[in-house]
């Protein structure tokens, strides 16, 4: 009531009333065109501007029924409605509309009666509802006329007399008057009841009547008033859409024109590359030149000799695949070499300590050195008047190391301190060689045709034999300590038990004399050096050849294992020491620096250097390069592999149904999935990297989760077994093909129904692919290829001319080509749009099992039958590496995603992980090397040999 004569005083100064309640938004209407009102609400989204018409419109004049125009007027009769509202909220606790927004608040207050005070407080006061309902009644004129009058209708309310919202009925007045009168009119009151009684009986049955019909027309109010408000949010949707799709259509046209300024800038930058080409063509024929004197200076293995003088002979010689890999083996050839000791005359022989921070080498004249690894400083030096020593070793503790040459003492010295522990009698005059046992308690020894053994711990010797005629030069302990093999001039290898000395098994093993003789570390190889050029792996317990290596023109003097028997070294008569992969047998790297014979080799333990000594009187260490191919990763029977999207794991199935997961650079086995005891025969990772699915035998698909190793869900989508999976773009579809049902299906990963459009073909089956934009698959079978729309399964071309099964399919990173491998083992590319052959090559390696292309385009590699993976020049065709570590078929294989790595796996059992880092050497480093490397000087952009080299 006080706030009512307030507003009376101030209602001159009133043009929109909101309560001070932030939840409630008051916007009071004078006699407003409702019409107006909805065009707000449409045209303007913004609160401030709705806020802002209205006020405008408010005060704009307007035009009456005779013609005259009036400005419009926010007074007494917009206060009296604010009040109202004010009333209603004190009443019920909510504002006379709801809405989420000022729109939906307008077109409630434009369109829609408030409802009454009792439909939602029940119980209030008749009167009260009246009055509030005559302040928010439509019409100004129909309200109070002003605050005032209000107020004063609020304080007769008070006071318990009748209100003049609305003339009161003869009842009520009789009611109040009653109230206020309580004693007269109670005998009158009794002889009225039974009158009463009647009457109000039909009075209540009326007023429910009335009640039921105003709660219908409310009903209908609302239910239109929703409806044009559906009308509304639909018209600003339509709006919205319009405005997004002529965005999209100008944002088209922008990318179509800067897609035309691109083709044109590289059609230019492709003249200018040509007209470079053609202007340094006669540089590039000398630098041909110059890298293939490289390459033969560097001992590149045969196998790359044609690929070097075609790239020269062609001029091929710019940044491309095959020049780079040439480049980069010659480099590898060239391990780090230094120089850390120095005879008088020449260097006999050469062992590391075990911790491998020293080394013993052994001079011409007869001095033994104790040299730092790291600096080649001298920390020890004795001399022996015997003469030089030919055979220095260290026992596998550490704790002694032996010499012995020529005379006819062995001297055991302290490896810590480089006392002597004790001088043993020798078997002869010379000394060819000695060897500890695998514990070191025992050390062996030959001279001239004796053996001899002797206890290290008190000096005694154990057992000795002699072998009539012979000449002994090596001798060897077995890994476990059980067996000798002893080797000498006539070329025959002897096997004996160390215990008793006892021959066991004798065999030819070259045509001249055994140099010298080396176990592996397991003691399933046994490695000899042969005075005929040979050097030769047998099988340590039968004797038996398993791989032959070097040529019959140099004589092979000394070997070493590494720690690890995954490599062995050779020294040559002429000076070079060569280093040979033990799986594959192929030589690795071709070291030169030595000008004469190498009379001895070593492993540091830890694998990471190779000492040297030779007649040239140099010890030289050599550091492998720290990039080359990863040690094979061991398993089952692999069929499938896999890199995760992010390069960080490998993953390959095997035929026991098992999924190992690997890292890739350190080879740890991360975790392995059961799999459901079906051999897993393809795999595939989501593009998001969290999930696995795989196709195993009997046509199961599955789906894991890599990280858990739980299996998500599995089904049964073909007959036989699933020969490819794969996903395409986001992950929206698997893509599946089945071996004997010939059957090329989608399905959705997350529920492992079928999608529409999937479709089978009997000449599919056997390999499938996935187009980068997902638009196509391709398929291959039988004697043909076939290209698929994604969407439908149509097919929209068939490519024959394939010999046998094609097994391999697979788009290039654009999707403009697709590579295939067939069963007689061709490799082609194919352009995708009409399917025409655009190179072939058939490498006559068996069957190609599996294709792939690096994620930028430029290589393609391919899996074979004969165990073999090649890498080809994805843009020519031409093949410029071949890799043959595995031992059976190679099955599939996988570029890593950022093209460093390339991963294979092969029934052999084993995953290959080959480094391709070196084929990214910036060409120009390369050729800073070979200048210094082959005595080259630079004339511009020409490489010139310089005089007598």
């Amino acid at each position: 009531m006080g706030v009512a004569h307030v507003k009376d005083r101030t209602s001159d100064r009133s043009t929109l009333a909101r309560t001070r309640n932030p939840n409630i938004s008051l916007i009071c209407f004078d006699n407003l065109d409702h019409e107006l009102v909805m065009k707000a609400v449409r045209h303007n989204t913004d609160q401030k501007w709705i806020h802002l018409y209205v006020e405008r419109w408010l005060k704009a004049p307007v035009q009456l029924a005779d013609g005259t125009v009036r400005a419009r007027s926010i007074g007494p009769a917009s206060d009296v409605y604010g009040l109202g509202a004010i009333l209603f909220f004190c009443l019920t606790g909510q504002p006379p509309f709801l809405g989420p927004t000022v729109q939906s608040i307008l077109v409630q207050v434009a369109n829609r009666e408030p409802p009454p005070v009792s439909s939602i407080r029940p119980g209030v006061d008749r009167d009260l509802d009246t009055m509030v309902a005559k302040c928010l009644a439509k019409l100004p004129e129909t309200r109070y006329r002003s605050a005032r009058v209000l107020a004063a209708d609020l304080e007769r309310y008070l006071a318990g007399l009748p209100v003049r919202a609305r003339p009161p009925s003869l009842l009520e007045r009789a009611a109040k008057f009653v109230k206020r009168n309580p004693a007269p009119v109670a005998s009158a009151l009794v002889a009225l009841l039974a009158v009463a009684a009647v009457a109000g009986l039909a009075f209540v049955r009326v007023v429910g009547e009335r009640d039921r019909a105003e709660e219908a027309r409310s009903a209908a109010e609302e239910e239109r008033a929703r409806t044009e408000e559906a009308l509304g949010a639909a018209e600003i949707s339509r709006r919205l859409a319009a405005e997004g799709q002529a965005r999209t259509q100008d944002a088209l046209e922008e990318a179509q024109a800067a897609r035309r300024l691109a083709e044109q800038e590289g059609s230019r930058a492709r003249n200018a590359e040509a007209l470079a080409r053609d202007e340094s063509a006669r540089s590039r024929a000398h630098l041909a030149r110059a890298l293939l004197s490289l390459g033969q200076r560097a001992g590149v293995e045969r196998r790359h000799r044609e690929a070097w003088a075609y790239a020269a002979g062609s001029l091929e010689i710019e940044d491309s695949p095959a020049t780079r890999l040439l480049l980069a083996e010659a480099r590898e050839a060239a391990w780090n070499s230094r120089i850390v000791a120095r005879g008088a005359i020449w260097m006999s022989a050469v062992a590391f300590t075990r911790d491998g921070e020293r080394l013993i080498a052994a001079t011409g004249d007869g001095t033994v050195l104790l040299v730092e690894t790291a600096t080649g400083k001298l920390a020890g030096a004795w001399s022996d008047p015997q003469g030089a020593a030919h055979s220095i070793v260290t026992s596998p503790d550490g704790t002694l190391f032996a010499w012995a040459g020529m005379g006819r003492t062995i001297r055991v010295r302290d490896a810590r301190t480089g006392e002597s522990v004790r001088d043993l009698a020798a078997p002869g005059e010379y000394v060819a060689s000695l060897s500890f046992s695998p514990d070191g308690r025992r050390l062996a020894a030959v001279a001239g045709g004796g053996v001899s053994i002797w206890d290290t711990t008190r000096g005694e010797l154990v057992q000795a034999w002699s072998v009539l005629g012979a000449i002994f030069r090596s001798i060897a302990y077995s890994a476990d300590g059980a067996t000798l093999a002893s080797a000498g001039d006539d070329g025959m290898i002897s096997l004996w038990d160390a215990g008793t000395g006892k021959a066991r098994k004798s065999w030819k093993a070259h045509e001249k004399g055994v140099m010298a003789l080396a176990y592996s570390c397991d003691g399933r190889l046994l490695a000899s050096a042969g005075a005929d050029g040979w050097a030769r792996l047998w099988n340590g317990s039968t004797g038996e050849v398993v791989a032959a290596l070097g040529t019959p023109r140099t004589r092979v003097q000394s070997l070493a294992f590494s720690p690890d028997g995954s490599i062995f070294a050779t020294g040559g008569r002429d000076g070079s020491v060569k280093v040979y992969d033990v799986r594959s047998a192929e030589l690795a790297a071709h070291l030169t620096g030595h000008e004469d014979l190498v009379q001895s080799l070593a492993f540091r333990p830890d694998g990471r250097i190779l000492a040297s000594a030779a007649n040239d009187g140099t010890v030289r260490l050599w550091e492998p390069p720290a990039k080359g191919d990863r040690a094979p990763l061991s398993g089952g029977s692999f069929g499938a592999l896999a890199f995760r999207p992010d390069g960080k794991a490998l993953a390959a199935g095997d035929s026991g149904g098992e999924v190992r997961i690997w890292n890739p650079e350190s080879g740890d086995l991360l975790s392995t999935l059961p799999g459901e005891r079906l051999g897993v025969v393809s795999l595939a990772y989501a593009p998001d990297g969290r999930a696995l699915a795989t196709g195993a035998w009997e046509g199961r698909i599955a789906i894991w989760d890599p990280g858990s190793g739980r299996l998500l869900r599995s089904w049964t989508g073909h007959r036989g077994f699933v020969q490819s999976v794969r996903f395409g773009p986001e992950g929206r579809f698997l893509a599946t093909t089945g071996h004997e049902d010939g059957a090329v299906r989608l399905w959705d990963p997350s529920t492992g129904e079928p999608l529409a459009g999937w479709s089978s073909h009997a000449r599919a089956g056997a390999s499938l692919d996935v187009a980068p934009d997902g638009k196509f698959l391709v398929a291959g079978g039988h004697d043909a290829v076939t290209v698929l729309e994604a969407r439908t399964g149509a097919v929209l071309r068939e490519c024959p001319g394939h010999s046998g099964i094609v097994q391999a399919v697979r788009f290039s990173p654009d999707g403009a080509r697709f590579s295939t491998g067939d069963g007689e083992g061709t490799v082609r590319i194919l352009e995708t749009a009409t399917g025409r052959e655009i190179h072939a090559a058939d490498v006559r390696a068996g069957a190609v099992w599996e294709v792939a292309w690096s994620p930028g385009g430029e290589w393609l590699a391919s899996a074979h039958a004969d165990g073999s993976v090649r890498l080809w020049d994805g843009a020519t065709g031409n093949e410029i590496a071949t890799r043959t570590r595995h031992t059976e078929t190679a099955t599939s294989i996988a570029f890593r995603p950022d093209g460093a790595l390339l991963a294979s796996v092969s029934h052999d059992g084993t995953v290959q992980v080959w480094d391709l880092s070196v084929l990214g050497e910036p060409l120009d480093a390369l050729l800073v090397e070979a200048k210094q490397r082959t005595g080259l000087r630079v004339e511009g952009t020409i490489l010139v040999a310089a005089e007598g080299r």
